[in-house]
């Protein structure tokens, strides 16, 4: 199977398993990288966290060779670090780019937190439902 039927109830299934996949394919070639694959993504969420911008890019070059063997093209990358984001620069990112110069570092929001790239804190966004007595299964979250 070469393509897969995007918002299909298997998609988030077929998508970790293809990487996964990728990852067990060449990881003679490239250990780190797949160890990092099955490690830190979720579906197509690739996150991590590192000591040093150094590490952060190594491992953003360790990564993009085995997963382009595979058809993935890694190219959303941001970090709340403007080195690591003008190092990522030659990956061919995703429009739009950030101008390292004039923007604020992003907000990103991913399996249902939030992360602010300039102070590097993740949090949620709670709604709190009018008090009314007790609540019913339909207002539940």
């Amino acid at each position: 199977m070469t393509v897969h039927v995007f918002g299909s109830v298997s998609s988030p299934t077929t998508c970790i398993f293809a990487l996964n996949r990728t990852a067990d394919d060449h990881r003679d070639q490239y250990p780190e990288a797949a160890d990092s694959v099955r490690r830190n993504f979720y579906v197509d969420n690739y996150l991590d966290s590192f000591d040093s911008e150094d590490g952060a890019v190594k491992r953003a070059h360790q990564m993009k060779q085995p997963l382009q063997l595979g058809g993935f093209n890694l190219t959303k990358w941001t970090s709340s670090s403007r080195k690591v984001i003008s190092a990522l620069r030659e990956f061919n990112l995703a429009s739009p780019t950030l101008d390292l110069d004039l923007e604020k570092l992003p907000i990103e929001r991913t399996l249902g937190v939030m992360w602010y790239g300039k102070t590097d804190m993740l949090t949620f966004k709670i709604r709190k439902q009018p008090s009314h007595g007790v609540l019913t299964r339909k207002e539940l979250p």
